[in-house]
């Protein structure tokens, strides 16, 4: 998660483009044609400044660092924690209303990937590397989880695949019913 949602952000943010402005007397054509100057180092910039970057680095380094917080700040921190649940699956519902569900191959290619290869993937790494239960269970079954709302967040916030994504996050959370039982009974 601390290299995955930066990496993602400024992918995102390197495909969005300004909207390109007609210069007096030219028209919309001229505008659109015109070649588009990428300002990289800025959208690094812009995407290291969002909260949901640099707040995940923050808590890893004071993890690693042993760091002891106050009882407030953890107990404000456990409120949030018991209520992101709720909050992700209202915000899953509400993107969800607002899009049409699609089937098509990139969905099921989505669900597929997620709810099969990348658990299998887990497991056949885990084995591999000789890891046992515990472990071994509570790695795949976690890989086997649905895909976090925020997926679907940044394709709304970026513009792009929104139906797709809305899509695929409503028949993996259904598929993950069926998906994560086979991979807890394969691992008994």
């Amino acid at each position: 998660m601390v290299c995955l949602v930066p990496a993602t952000l400024i992918l995102l943010s390197l495909g969005t483009e300004a909207q390109p402005v007609a210069k007096h007397g030219q028209g919309t054509a001229a505008a659109q044609a015109a070649p588009q100057d990428i300002d990289v180092g800025g959208k690094i910039l812009n995407a290291l400044k969002q909260p949901v970057v640099w707040l995940p680095f923050c808590g890893f380094v004071l993890m690693i660092f042993d760091v002891e917080t106050p009882k407030v700040f953890d107990d404000s921190l456990a409120l949030l924690g018991d209520a992101s649940a709720g909050v992700a699956l209202f915000t899953a519902g509400i993107i969800l209303a607002g899009y049409k569900i699609i089937v098509n191959v990139t969905v099921m290619s989505l669900v597929f990937v997620k709810n099969v290869v990348q658990p299998g993937l887990v497991c056949a790494g885990m084995l591999w590397l000789g890891y046992g239960d515990p472990l071994l269970g509570e790695a795949v079954v976690t890989s086997a989880l649905p895909p976090v709302t925020l997926v679907v967040m940044l394709a709304v916030q970026y513009r792009v695949a929104i139906p797709e994504t809305a899509s695929a996050l409503m028949f993996s959370t259904l598929g993950s019913l069926l998906t994560m039982s086979a991979f807890i009974w394969l691992l008994l």
